[in-house]
């Protein structure tokens, strides 16, 4: 059996989350909310994973899109047009998280930035 990859399936609830909300700046609190305070190993961890996974997405549909020219059909056109068209709305999702990701970067900050002060 595989090890599971915790930032994959981080990633992929973060995902479903942007997902489900229609306003930019709640996805990016809410996720923000969800991931809570990571450590800095942890957090490269999860970025390196997002950028992976958007650079294989971006990859398929650059792919979808030379099949969809290449078709000798209009199935097959369609077909590719909806395949490359579920990439791009799980890209976008995935820009969401992104949002979500760096929003708890900055609270991070803020939080590093006041104990400093205090001190």
């Amino acid at each position: 059996m595989e090890p599971k990859n915790l930032n994959t399936e981080s990633l992929n609830k973060f995902v479903s989350l942007a997902r489900t909300h229609k306003r930019g700046e709640d996805i990016a609190d809410t996720i923000a909310d969800t991931i809570g305070t990571l450590e800095r190993d942890a957090y490269l961890a999860l970025v390196a994973e997002w950028k992976q996974t958007f650079k294989a997405i971006a990859h398929e549909i650059r792919e979808a899109k030379v099949m969809r020219k290449t078709a000798d059909t209009e199935t097959e056109r369609n077909q590719w047009n909806y395949t490359r068209w579920q990439l791009r709305s799980k890209a976008n999702a995935l820009m969401a998280a992104r949002k979500g990701i760096k929003q708890v970067a900055r609270r991070h900050w803020v939080a590093k930035q006041k104990s400093e002060f205090a001190a």
